[in-house]
């Protein structure tokens, strides 16, 4: 599983996990993040996808703040990448809303 961190947990080093530190990349649409994703689930620290500590990717931080992960646990949602939020739900100028977390581990 992929999974968008920032910290020095050396677990995230080691299989089953692949490290993405996709604010370091050139990740501008779904197509390059599925190149640097393997498989269809991604792991995202919540640390990142609703702190204020990146703001970049963009596009990425809104659509996953749209859309509901697949699962969780106490520090990450667990996004399935075939179920992300189309681009074209959340409008220009308009702030996103926080999904809702249905799936609690």
């Amino acid at each position: 599983m992929s999974v968008w961190y920032f910290g020095t947990d050396p677990a995230v080093l080691k299989p089953p996990f692949r490290l993405q530190p996709l604010h370091t990349l050139d990740v501008t649409n779904e197509t390059q993040l599925r190149r640097h994703v393997a498989g269809r689930y991604l792991a995202v620290s919540t640390t990142l996808s609703h702190g204020s500590y990146l703001d970049e990717p963009a596009w990425l931080i809104r659509r996953l703040r749209i859309t509901a992960p697949f699962a969780r646990t106490r520090t990450f949602l667990i996004f399935d990448l075939d179920q992300l939020a189309p681009a074209a739900q959340q409008q220009v100028g308009q702030q996103p809303e926080r999904a809702e977390h249905q799936h609690k581990k």
